[in-house]
């Protein structure tokens, strides 16, 4: 239960927090219909984004649908209003006040025989989630409310669930948690789910979502470690507002301040307190590229405390400034000429280059030892698993035997990797001027070592170790003079980092997106 909404605050929601047995008799009876994910996604107009796009209603077909489901999807995700008597002729009379009780139905004024759905219910990640709706179910005029419960099927909630690590039975932490999708998620794997948002209205949403799921969270108000004041976590994750706060009117869930990043540095300014030793941070979000890089400044956000930190940042997209303005008129035709110059003028003269959007993953280590912060380009498959194992791969290179035991190891090129050579014309002949390893996995990456380098490389296979490919390059007179095995190892090293050599790694941490 909330510990910010109580029941006498129901009567502002259109949802209502009712008994256990009422939230289990409904979610038996959308599952038994079969309101799930995979038959829902079969029939939702969605665009090339994966975007649900309501316009394109007209478009579906539901005929092939069961009688049963069709109404659900009618009512419930398209919001229309359908007959009391059709309701009713599909489930008994305790699963219809289930329903009434929490406030999923109620007739429509002014036709009392139509039942409709003050809220947006659907199908997602295994879950069954209600959000606010965009338009009044009794088709009166709507502007919806400042901190109104954004709608979880977009693709960024999508991805931002994509790059949740498995929580492994710690305690877990979702910021800005909307309408309690990523606690959701964490409760699967963690032993305590905290959600925290803050407005009352999507800690209510949370707690009403978790109760329908039967899933353990606890839903708190309160400004981003307000109320979890003294408490540390082994997982902290947010998808918080980032787009840059223009004109007079505000939505919560998407509106962050003069450049919109400031949330973002206030969640990671809050680590060294509220994350644990091991523990990780994952933050989908976008913010500048200034005259330092995006994962720079956040290195620099965590304080004197950076050090005990390892921070990636994976890219799924750059945008220039242009491109962030266009986005905001798009999205707030509301906002006049004048204040959108004025913004962009702001953002000129803070030193910006461009918007960089993708997710970070920042990790405590019990030890200090500063590493540099570092950026990977993502494919759209990627996911927590791929930034996992790179943050593993770093750490343990830092262990104190690391360069001995590589030396011993017997790395193989990863079946993702192509080497390219570009040749130049010189003197009239072709010459080679430039080797480039790269990635064709879920990380788009590349190395560019010096010619030389790569013979010596290609000699590992998976049979030979380090120590001995060296050895044999060594004894041929293909390495230059002072080039040492620790060298060799830096660029063994690195290259496994980047994925395109994989070794077998002692108590290697694989952990599910």
């Amino acid at each position: 239960m909330s510990e910010a909404v109580h029941s006498a605050d129901q009567a502002q929601y259109p949802i209502r927090l009712g008994r256990a047995d009422e939230f289990a008799r409904v979610c038996q009876f959308l599952r038994a219909i079969g309101f799930e994910e995979g038959t829902i996604n079969q029939v939702l107009p969605l665009d090339d984004q994966g975007q649900f796009d309501p316009a394109r209603w007209e478009q579906i077909k539901l005929i092939s649908v069961p009688a049963p489901l069709r109404l659900l999807i009618e009512i419930f995700i398209r919001g229309e209003a359908i007959p009391e008597r059709e309701f009713r002729a599909h489930c008994d009379n305790d699963t219809y006040a289930a329903f009434h009780s929490l406030g999923l139905i109620r007739p429509k004024i002014h036709d009392s025989d139509l039942l409709v759905s003050p809220v947006w219910l659907y199908p997602m990640d295994g879950f069954v989630v209600a959000s606010d709706r965009y338009e009044d179910p009794d088709g009166n005029p709507f502007v919806a409310p400042a901190d109104v419960i954004y709608p979880g099927l977009n693709p960024h909630t999508a991805r931002f669930l994509q790059f949740l690590p498995d929580a492994r039975g710690g305690d877990a932490l979702d910021l800005c948690g909307g309408c309690g999708i990523g606690a959701l998620r964490l409760s699967r794997t963690a032993r305590c789910a905290v959600s925290a948002d803050v407005t009352q209205r999507s800690a209510f949403f949370t707690d009403f979502n978790g109760r329908l799921n039967g899933a353990a969270i606890t839903s708190l108000c309160g400004d981003l470690y307000e109320p979890v004041h003294g408490r540390e976590f082994d997982v902290i994750s947010a998808h918080p507002p980032f787009v840059p706060a223009v004109g007079n009117r505000r939505l919560v869930f998407r509106d962050a301040e003069e450049f919109g990043e400031e949330i973002t540095r206030r969640i990671i300014a809050g680590l060294p307190t509220h994350l644990r030793a091991g523990g990780t941070c994952v933050i989908v979000c976008a913010a500048r590229d200034t005259d330092q890089p995006f994962e720079q400044r956040v290195f620099d956000w965590l304080g004197d405390g950076r050090d005990s930190f390892d921070v990636l940042f994976g890219e799924h997209n750059v945008l220039s400034i242009e491109k962030v303005i266009q986005s905001i008129q798009k999205h707030s035709p509301q906002v006049g000429q004048e204040e959108v110059a004025q913004l962009s003028a702001q953002i000129h003269a803070a030193g910006t280059r461009q918007y960089a959007y993708g997710t970070l993953m920042i990790r405590r280590r019990s030890e200090r030892a500063a590493q540099v912060p570092r950026r990977v380009r993502m494919m759209p498959q990627a996911g927590a698993v791929d930034l996992v194992r790179m943050l593993d791969w770093r750490q343990f290179s830092q262990q104190k035997d690391f360069m001995q035991w590589l030396a011993t190891s017997k790395p193989r090129f990863s079946p993702q990797t192509e080497l390219t050579v570009r040749h130049v014309a010189r003197d009239g002949a072709l010459v080679e001027a430039e080797h480039t390893f790269r990635a064709n996995g879920n990380l788009r990456l590349a190395v560019r070592p010096d010619p030389w380098m790569v013979p010596l490389v290609a000699g590992l296979n998976g049979k030979r170790s380090v120590e001995e490919v060296f050895a044999a390059a060594q004894s041929a007179g293909v390495t230059p003079q002072g080039f040492t095995l620790e060298a060799f190892g830096a660029l063994v090293s690195l290259m496994v980092e980047r994925t395109f050599l994989e070794v077998e790694l002692p108590g290697w941490r694989d952990q599910a997106a």
